[in-house]
């Protein structure tokens, strides 16, 4: 892959780890009741849309299905907001999501570029392993890369992330030229061996490492459209 990858832990954001996603993909969740207002809707996605609220060129992505936006689409909304977070946006994976997101006033957000998703299916309940999860879970790469597409430095983020502070600032010093690391992932580990004031990338870090992509940051780089294209 036409990258350097370096591997982070739970740095940049506070989210559940895959034991406890796993544990709770089996159990019921709470579901928002959403009102659906007629004629309330995303717009479609667009550069002139994300640049209205882009940061440096900057933007956080989380793109939201049915199931997810009933679960944590209001949370994590709050959650950005709190943490002074301004260059959000929601991208919504179905109209039924689309719609619920134009009736609660959302304006950061858009509609996924449906026709080049290739899965367009639905599942009663996101469990973690499905078939449904796995193919959203890829639809969230194409949408990320249409949006990269589009000349922006992309952070993507899942619903179920909670953010405390904004990583804008510790994210640019990476911005500033085209040399490595051209993309940073989080990891599935609990823990760090950096020294306690040691706020800098992961020093333990490994390619047989797992890498959680709930939250990841891509920077613009030459060869970022074919980093793209060798992970799709």
């Amino acid at each position: 892959i036409s990258c350097t990858i370096v591997l982070l832990s739970l740095l940049l954001a506070s989210s559940r780890p895959a034991s406890a996603m796993m544990k709770a993909s089996t159990t019921h969740h709470m579901e928002y009741k959403i009102e659906l207002v007629p004629g309330k809707q995303c717009p479609p996605l667009s550069k002139d849309l994300l640049t209205q609220h882009a940061k440096d060129k900057m933007v956080l992505i989380m793109a939201v299905d049915k199931l997810l936006m009933q679960r944590f689409g209001r949370s994590w909304i709050q959650a950005v907001q709190k943490s002074g977070i301004t260059y959000w946006y929601i991208a919504a994976m179905d109209p039924w999501t689309s719609e619920a997101l134009g009736s609660l006033n959302i304006t950061q957000c858009f509609n996924a570029p449906y026709k080049k998703l290739g899965y367009k299916g639905a599942g009663e309940a996101y469990q973690w392993g499905s078939n449904h999860w796995l193919q959203t879970t890829w639809n969230k790469v194409f949408i990320i890369r249409a949006v990269y597409r589009m000349g922006f430095h992309v952070l993507h983020s899942d619903a179920d992330t909670t953010w405390w502070n904004d990583p804008h600032q510790w994210l640019t010093q990476f911005t500033k030229d085209e040399a490595p690391p051209h993309a940073l992932f989080t990891t599935d580990s609990l823990e760090t061996r950096n020294e306690p004031a040691d706020q800098g990338l992961e020093a333990s870090t490994s390619p047989w490492y797992n890498i959680n992509t709930g939250v990841y940051f891509i920077k613009q780089y030459p060869h970022g459209e074919q980093f793209f294209k060798d992970w799709l």
